[in-house]
């Protein structure tokens, strides 16, 4: 019994591995698809030139 208690909690662990890493690959692809999309604004920074 106390090791399917075991192989429960690392199965529990794996699937919070899994989640996390799902979580980085989504915000991976958020920040990639942010970077290819056109500025909103091509005069970002017009007003610091002076």
């Amino acid at each position: 019994e106390q090791v399917i208690q075991g192989l429960q909690k690392v199965r529990v662990d794996d699937d919070d591995e899994v989640d996390a890493v799902g979580s980085l690959a989504a915000s991976a692809e958020a920040l990639r698809l942010t970077a290819a999309a056109p500025p909103r604004n091509q005069n970002l920074g017009a007003d610091y030139e002076g």
